[in-house]
């Protein structure tokens, strides 16, 4: 496994990340996915959260009602209900 020193880690932006994934084809891009549902349950909650998994089954109502959704709509910087975060205020 590579290690990065906080040099490095530091020197790496969004878009180095976003230009390597443009690289990426349908299969890579799932594959990389899966290997970040599979590495924590944090991330398994999030992309649950992102995708409004489990909230009907739970008997919450649709995804605009879950906590997890919300959650995650306001660490983005917007409302649940799809307002931007300034226009709300």
């Amino acid at each position: 496994m590579l290690r990065m020193t906080n040099k490095d880690k530091s020197a790496v932006t969004w878009s180095d990340v976003k230009a390597k994934l443009g690289d990426f084809d349908r299969a890579g891009l799932l594959g990389l996915v899966q290997d970040l549902y599979t590495t924590s349950k944090d991330n398994q909650n999030f992309l649950h959260a992102r995708f409004g998994l489990g909230c009907e089954r739970r008997g919450r109502g649709p995804p605009s009602r879950c906590r997890g959704h919300r959650a995650t709509a306001v660490k983005r910087g917007a409302e649940p209900d799809g307002r931007d975060a300034a226009d709300a205020a």
